[in-house]
């Protein structure tokens, strides 16, 4: 793809989750898609909840869309950030007041430099031509030391027959990237430490990463 095809892409793909999108991911999923949301939930909550035990450090989830992990990030300074006017404010209903909503762009985060101690972001990396650019983003908001967890879609044959699985999502994004830990781990250069693997019978791929100290 060309830099031409590829900067057209990249607006297309904004358009549609700013403009387009309307799906509330708290609400609307029905089986077997919902239970694969709870058990995806199930597993970033798990992780970060064995990981992080000072309740009161600063969190940024990344990609909230309507508050479905949000909801269940149990810190005293919890941020949120979507792209999507809607969503968000679907995601203050399902969520408690201490949490402070962001509308902006992953690629372009209007936030400063080194202040979070904890980035989340799930289901999220997936929908960029150019991840690279929303990591470079996250690494610069994150303070030396702070973790960045998160998901993506492995590649897996069921991802094949994801139209056929759902009655309630919509398919027709315009662009969506499953991964393999090789293909997605290269990705995460900037980060120290990085732990990177499937879970949820190989749908998903995990990974913990931190920024280096100074």
């Amino acid at each position: 793809m060309d830099n031409l095809d590829n900067t057209h892409l990249q607006k297309v793909v904004k358009h549609y989750y700013q403009e387009i999108e309307r799906y509330d991911w708290v609400t609307e999923p029905k089986y077997p898609e919902k239970l694969h949301h709870i058990l995806r939930r199930r597993a970033v909550i798990s992780v970060i909840n064995k990981l992080i035990k000072n309740k009161h450090l600063t969190i940024l989830d990344i990609g909230c869309g309507t508050g479905f992990i949000t909801s269940r990030l149990n810190f005293d300074h919890v941020n949120a950030l979507d792209m999507n006017k809607w969503a968000l404010q679907r995601a203050i209903i399902h969520t408690s007041d201490r949490v402070n909503f962001i509308q902006g762009d992953a690629e372009n985060l209007p936030v400063a430099s080194n202040m979070f101690d904890l980035v989340v972001s799930t289901e999220m990396l997936e929908h960029l031509v150019q991840p690279e650019s929303a990591l470079d983003e996250i690494y610069r908001i994150m303070k030396p030391g702070g973790l960045f967890i998160g998901t993506v879609p492995a590649k897996h044959i069921i991802f094949k027959y994801r139209k056929f699985l759902t009655t309630t999502c919509p398919v027709s994004e315009p662009f969506h990237n499953n991964y393999t830990i090789k293909e997605f781990t290269p990705l995460l250069k900037n980060f120290r430490e990085a732990k990177v693997r499937y879970c949820l019978f190989k749908l998903l791929i995990i990974f913990i990463v931190q920024k280096p100290l100074l």
